[in-house]
């Protein structure tokens, strides 16, 4: 849940901002008049058709308002980019935006992520939702009935542009066709094995010990482990978050696979290697599930 509130109308309109910028894009010709409300040249800055930025009766468009937040958080408080996250019905705002974002010097500055609808399905059936009805749905009611883990980590392990279909039936069971728990599973399982060996006071040698992996399940192991680098520059690159949970899903199923074919601990003795390799999968989906914001659970 988010625990900051921005007002726009606090920020913007009551300190005067918003109307700051509009006087600065008329001293610059960026604005003009038409049927008595105030236009901004957008088409001259890579836009289709330009925009109102004041109504006929004085209101002030979003874009006006968007504007002066570039500015606010651009400018006075010098960030280095400003990311928006807009459902897929503002697409057609998009170029609007980045045209303010040009005339402000800001070019390069703005990234605009476009997000698609969720629906909903329970018991095979989609839930209807309406906004003129006032029968939806929120996050909040969505975290609620399933949890802020499961609720969290199957939105993320889509695309942005990818539509979702939330079954929440399948949302609610503790088994694995269930992602989150999938994974949940694998990082207790990790653990487990490590309070085992500290339980039965056994030896870790695998800083003396040469690093040998022999069996199929544990060279999957460690092909997906090297993945994990690039998988956080790419994620960082392009936004596409879908990757981690993804990859954090896969890490999982290939441990569940090490897990059930190959023994860490046997007859009272360590295998070092495969010790080795149950470290450092609990480190990376450790970090991976903390990066998304899942819970690591340590029992099961």
């Amino acid at each position: 849940k988010f625990d900051v509130w921005f007002s726009e109308y606090d920020n913007f309109h009551q300190t005067g901002k918003i109307v700051e910028v509009v006087e600065q894009l008329k001293e610059k010709n960026y604005l003009y008049e038409e049927e008595g409300a105030l236009w901004f040249k957008s088409s001259e800055h890579g836009d289709d058709r330009d925009r109102v930025l004041v109504k006929s009766n004085g209101d002030f468009t979003y874009l006006a308002q968007d504007f002066a937040y570039l500015k606010s958080k651009l400018e006075e408080r010098k960030f280095d980019k400003a990311i928006y996250i807009w459902g897929a019905d503002h697409h057609g705002d998009v170029k609007g935006l980045l045209a303010a974002s040009e005339v402000l010097g800001f070019k390069g500055k703005v990234e605009i992520i476009i997000i698609q609808f969720v629906k909903l399905f329970k018991d095979g059936k989609e839930v209807r939702m309406s906004k003129r009805r006032g029968t939806y749905v929120t996050v909040d009611d969505l975290i609620e009935i399933v949890g802020h883990d499961v609720a969290r980590f199957s939105l993320l392990m889509y695309g942005n542009n990818t539509h979702i279909d939330f079954d929440l039936n399948k949302a609610q069971e503790k088994s694995d066709s269930n992602p989150v728990y999938y994974v949940q599973y694998a990082f207790a399982r990790l653990s487990g094995i490590l309070r085992q060996m500290e339980e039965q006071n056994l030896a870790d040698k695998t800083e003396n010990s040469e690093i040998i992996f022999d069996h199929d399940k544990e060279k999957s192991l460690v092909k997906s482990l090297l993945k994990y680098p690039e998988i956080l520059a790419e994620t960082a690159s392009d936004y596409q978050t879908q990757r981690l949970p993804n990859y954090a899903l896969e890490l999982a199923d290939k441990f569940h696979q090490f897990y059930g074919n190959c023994k860490v601990i046997e007859d009272g003795k360590l295998n070092a290697s495969r010790l080795a390799l149950v470290r450092l999968t609990q480190k990376i989906l450790n970090e991976a599930l903390e990066i998304i914001g899942i819970q690591a659970p340590e029992k099961m």
